[in-house]
């Protein structure tokens, strides 16, 4: 019988990457309450994670406030990753190609688990425009990024990706 990847899942280190998400769902810096309530953790749990992460500048703490942001290793992982990533040299050419036509803001980003994740962008100089930080993630039904994505898919791929998931309205 094969083994699923998921028993090979280390439970702390699957915790201490849910803490990280955390920062990545909130423009707010969190504290060790803020933190244990959203990933339903006890506060000693969640401090020795902080300490580690800390320890190695993956999270740091704003003395002025006591609450902890994402640390420099974070942003330096992420440069370390879009450098990998060798489509974002063959993207930018064509998003400013578009923003040029269009006079818009114009995003590439990808389909992951039912979100698009938004890799790189061209932002319009237009007073009125729609901007998403680089790295973000929004479901693939309430983005204009999602929808055309959506719009391009097999109906089998489209059911597979919304089949179970709740339409949340994000707008009235």
């Amino acid at each position: 019988m094969k083994e699923h990847a998921d028993s090979y899942t280390i439970q702390v280190v699957s915790r201490a990457l849910d803490l990280l998400e955390q920062f990545q769902k909130s423009n707010a810096e969190l504290g060790i309450a803020d933190l244990s309530n959203l990933l339903k953790l006890q506060k000693n749990n969640v401090f020795r994670l902080v300490a580690t992460l800390k320890a190695r500048h993956y999270i740091e703490m704003n003395d002025s406030t006591g609450k902890y942001r994402l640390g420099l290793m974070t942003r330096a992982l992420g440069q370390a990753a879009i450098k990998q990533a060798d489509f974002l040299g063959h993207a930018r050419p064509v998003l400013h190609n578009l923003k040029r036509l269009s006079h818009e803001t114009c995003y590439f980003s990808i389909i992951k688990d039912s979100h698009t994740y938004y890799l790189d962008g061209v932002e319009s100089e237009l007073p009125v425009r729609v901007a998403h930080r680089i790295g973000s993630r929004r479901p693939l039904h309430c983005t204009a990024a999602g929808k055309v994505q959506l719009a391009f898919l097999e109906k089998e791929e489209m059911i597979r990706l919304l089949g179970d998931a709740e339409l949340k309205s994000f707008t009235s």
